[in-house]
């Protein structure tokens, strides 16, 4: 999908600029008009979300589609032994900071060697760590999400073993979109973060109004063009990552001319 806009980016672009490979790039693709550049919509907030224990899922919270906010359980994995390693860490932690506070106490009296007081602490240092390692571990557990958005796939079933590394569920950020298209490098003077951009979503039909991000520093020496990225906000969800997009050069010829 993501090679097919490009190829439609690509050969628009080419159009605009006269050149003649414009034919072969488009040969599969319908041909814009020639007074407009294709965008892509993408979306900047999207995370693949894996595994980190060995396990078996339990349950899956959402399902794809589903709008969830930020820190919110995705899924959920078997916690049994996870759960008691915690409490046998905990375990061992209390009895070591006792033995380490009556080593104090013993200490301030001369009746402990300096040696033995040193071990005593080091022994509630290690198990002190060794809590927080079966507390992390705990905590892998459960998926939280780590901001808010929306399910775009899950890979896994519920009753399913589970690997450290295991792709679990991909999730997108859709409340700010980002426009990606290809613009003439002659445009490069008139180009700056912030500027407004206006472009017209081919599945809506509909305008939408965004400000420019981010502009490659690098120009492609085969075909002078440079890589431009808009924030598109969308707070009511009406765009989608994929969509299409067309937009006209002359605004930012015009913008160049007004300054």
């Amino acid at each position: 999908m993501r090679c097919a806009a490009f190829r439609l980016l690509l050969s628009a672009v080419l159009l605009l600029a006269g050149d003649p490979r414009a034919g072969t790039v488009a040969a599969a693709e319908a041909a814009p008009r020639a007074d407009e550049i294709p965008a892509v919509l993408i979306a900047p907030g999207s995370a693949l979300l894996s595994a980190r224990i060995e396990t078996a899922v339990v349950r899956l919270c959402k399902e794809m589609g589903d709008v969830f906010a930020e820190g919110e359980p995705l899924v959920e994995f078997e916690d049994t032994l996870f759960r008691a390693e915690r409490d046998r860490a905990q375990a061992i932690l209390t009895s070591a900071e006792a033995k380490s506070k009556a080593r104090e106490a013993l200490y301030e009296d001369r009746a402990v060697s300096d040696i033995e007081l040193a071990e005593a602490r080091a022994e509630a240092a290690a198990a002190r760590a060794a809590f927080a390692a079966a507390e992390k571990r705990l905590s892998f557990c459960t998926i939280r999400a780590p901001w808010a958005g929306r399910v775009v796939t899950m890979h896994v079933r519920a009753h399913e073993m589970v690997q450290p590394g295991q792709k679990i569920l991909e999730i997108v950020d859709d409340r700010k979109l980002q426009a990606q298209f290809l613009l003439p490098a002659s445009l490069l003077p008139s180009l700056r973060p912030g500027l407004a951009v206006r472009l017209r979503i081919r599945e809506t039909g509909r305008e939408a109004e965004g400000a420019l991000a981010g502009i490659s520093p690098v120009i492609d020496p085969s075909t002078s063009l440079v890589k431009v990225l808009a924030d598109l906000p969308n707070p009511d969800g009406s765009l989608r990552a994929g969509m299409r997009g067309v937009l006209r050069p002359a605004q930012f010829a015009a913008t160049g001319a007004a300054k």
